[in-house]
């Protein structure tokens, strides 16, 4: 199953399905993809700079990324999403990720990412959210393209 967002594609070889909820989870914060795997479900944000050349977008991004919005923004599409799911009576598998992808090169070192990671993580880890028990929570991951693609060769990004 191939799907865009911005000028990235992905591809999701091994999905049950792929759902793109913004529009139909208004007024929630979403994220990009919600993607069913036989025993996980991929709870994926795309963070991208739609043209590598705008120089003021990425500084945007960078700003936004070194301020701590960023991780903001996406813990709300994080709870977001859930709520969604919750909303319309859709119980994700045993094993939820929520992925951040960062598309940008080379600027999402990954000591950047684990930083957010870890807050993101710490935060997850002390108010939830969960749909099997308290102690399972979303595993959180800080991807960038490099990164991704390394990681799940079965659903690269291009």
């Amino acid at each position: 199953m191939r799907k865009s967002e911005g000028r990235l594609k992905f591809d999701f070889k091994t999905a049950l399905s792929v759902e793109r909820p913004e529009e139909l989870a208004q007024p929630f914060k979403c994220a990009d993809f919600i993607v069913q795997e036989i025993d996980a479900t991929w709870l994926i944000e795309v963070t991208d700079v739609s043209r590598l050349d705008d120089k003021n977008a990425i500084a945007n991004l960078l700003g936004q990324w070194t301020s701590g919005y960023l991780l903001k923004d996406m813990l709300m599409k994080q709870y977001g999403t859930h709520a969604y799911l919750a909303h319309i009576k859709e119980t994700p598998a045993p094993i939820v990720f929520f992925c951040v992808v960062i598309g940008l090169r080379p600027q999402a070192d990954a000591a950047q990412r684990s930083r957010m990671r870890d807050e993101m993580k710490r935060i997850t880890d002390k108010i939830g959210p969960s749909f099997h028990g308290t102690t399972n929570r979303p595993i959180i991951k800080v991807e960038s393209i490099e990164s991704w693609n390394k990681a799940h060769p079965n659903v690269q990004i291009a």
